[in-house]
């Protein structure tokens, strides 16, 4: 653990925020994939099946360090862990933006669409 953290509880709270909006993101992707009337909503507005590919692949898949140096374009030595939870950030903002395209999405979701921290957007 960093000891930075600890000695700023502001940097805690945030991490804390995020970390929280990232699992509230993970959740709603579940809820899309496992409940048909949602997934079917989802598949035909614009796009749907493509983000329907894109959240699976989202909660599958385990990024490489080398996936995590070419997407964010820093030397492999450089790769640390806050990295991959960037570039994890990152796919979760992109799933959540285009869920917020969706005239309708929350009210056949039955939920909100996570809101995205100050700092993130």
């Amino acid at each position: 653990m960093d000891l930075k953290l600890l000695t700023n509880p502001e940097k805690i709270s945030v991490e804390k925020a995020a970390n929280t909006w990232i699992d509230e993101v993970d959740k709603l992707c579940i809820k899309v994939l496992a409940n048909p009337r949602l997934r079917n909503f989802v598949s035909v507005n614009e796009n749907g099946n493509a983000l329907l590919r894109d959240i699976m692949h989202y909660l599958e898949y385990q990024m490489t360090v080398e996936e995590v140096n070419k997407e964010l374009g820093i030397p492999l030595s450089e790769v640390t862990p806050e990295c991959f939870n960037f570039a994890h950030q990152e796919k979760a903002l992109g799933i959540c933006r285009k869920f917020m395209k969706m005239d309708g999405f929350e009210r056949i979701a039955g939920s909100k669409i996570p809101k995205i921290p100050e700092q993130i957007n």
